[in-house]
């Protein structure tokens, strides 16, 4: 993210780096591989199991299209990678009682988005210190949605509050040098709001690495991971 923010810098080894295709169709059959590795011993190296057979062997499957609804299910929260998908996993084992149900995931949902929280704050606070403390303060609303100009007028009142941040983020050169449409485009820009296009949110993670995509005068959404954690229904 360091060299995102110095575009000089990217530019001279922009080439090494490759954008990593990962969707719904990778994490079906990422999550399936996963199952094969480890039920080994059952399974055996010469498995020809599906992908919906593979995941009956961890979850609690009625039919495909129960299949199909789970994989929709985990693809909306956990999009941004596949270390999300097992950490979700992980944490969804731990509820169930002996294959994982759907109920266990949504069980699991509150550790999972603070852990998601703190970990993408740990993430940017080298180079944006305290913007996830000023991402909660202006999400406080509790809205899932924003309107473009909403999301501003809710930037403008956490700017204009003399007590709503410290004193030290606001001195910050993120804070200090941004208006507030620069502040709203960070908020893209680090994965908590998605852009909503033709009734699709899309998330940074979805932009290749060396383009840019602009929020201005867009529909925004929180990211689905961090809803638990803002406390938003």
């Amino acid at each position: 993210r360091k060299l995102y923010e110095n575009r000089t810098d990217f530019d001279k080894i922009g080439a090494v780096f490759c954008d990593i295709s990962w969707n719904k169709d990778r994490l079906e059959s990422f999550v399936a591989s996963r199952i094969k590795y480890f039920n080994y011993d059952n399974l055996g190296t010469d498995c020809n199991k599906s992908d919906h057979d593979l995941w009956k062997e961890e979850f609690a499957l009625r039919n495909k299209g129960e299949f199909e609804d789970l994989v929709d299910f985990i693809w909306t929260i956990t999009r941004s990678s596949p270390r999300d998908v097992i950490q979700l996993l992980n944490l969804s084992k731990k509820h169930a009682t002996k294959k994982i149900t759907k109920s266990d995931i949504e069980t699991a949902l509150a550790d999972f988005s603070s852990d998601k929280f703190q970990n993408m704050k740990s993430e940017y606070s080298s180079v944006f210190p305290g913007v996830f403390d000023f991402a909660r303060r202006t999400l406080s609303s509790k809205e899932r949605a924003w309107e473009y100009d909403a999301l501003i007028k809710a930037v403008e009142a956490v700017v204009d509050d003399s007590t709503a941040l410290p004193k030290a983020i606001k001195d910050e050169d993120w804070f200090d040098e941004r208006d507030n449409i620069d502040r709203v485009q960070l908020l893209f820009d680090v994965g908590i709001l998605g852009k909503v296009t033709d009734g699709k949110t899309h998330f940074v993670s979805d932009v290749p690495l060396d383009e840019a995509s602009s929020v201005e005068h867009c529909s925004l959404a929180v990211h689905p991971a961090l809803l638990p954690y803002f406390k938003i229904d």
